[in-house]
């Protein structure tokens, strides 16, 4: 809230006005998901192998979709008509073996034990699966935070 002294003939007077902000939490195409204050870019559209899906991720100040702790990937039921695809879609995910063991990119650990290196994240009707790849061309799915508190730094 800010404040203005304002004075009257010798009268002095505060006043308090309260600024309202309507503000996209992210910009098109980037879906918001309120569960998360996260935006999510989803290629239906375009297929890249592991590294160049990570790379377009990291040009728009992203990164590849990490799983969310406590989340799961329930983040994706709050984001109707994000994926769409007819018989099943495969996503490219933050998700990299390193030395046998499974690593988030920010670092968390995974278990699994599949052959492939690169994870991802398989959409169908009947639910969301995840399995390991040789990191081969796929769609992808970017995360980076939202806009809202940026908004609201420059407000203040």
């Amino acid at each position: 809230m800010k404040s203005k002294q304002i004075s009257f003939g010798g009268v002095f007077l505060i006043a308090f006005c309260r600024l309202a902000v309507k503000a996209e939490p992210c910009t098109s195409p980037w879906q918001y998901n309120s569960l998360t204050d996260t935006c999510y870019f989803v290629s239906n559209d375009t297929v890249m192998n592991f590294n160049e899906a990570k790379f377009k991720c990291s040009e728009a100040g992203a990164q590849l979709f990490v799983k969310p702790p406590g989340y799961g990937y329930t983040v994706f039921s709050d984001m109707n008509g994000i994926i769409y695809c007819d018989h099943g879609c495969r996503y490219h995910v933050g998700l990299k073996k390193n030395n046998s063991l499974w690593y988030w990119l920010d670092g968390a650990y995974s278990f699994g034990n599949s052959a492939g290196s690169c994870g991802y994240l398989y959409f169908k009707s009947s639910g969301i699966f995840h399995g390991s790849d040789s990191c081969k061309t796929s769609r992808f799915i970017c995360q980076k935070s939202s806009n809202v508190f940026d908004v609201l730094r420059n407000i203040s």
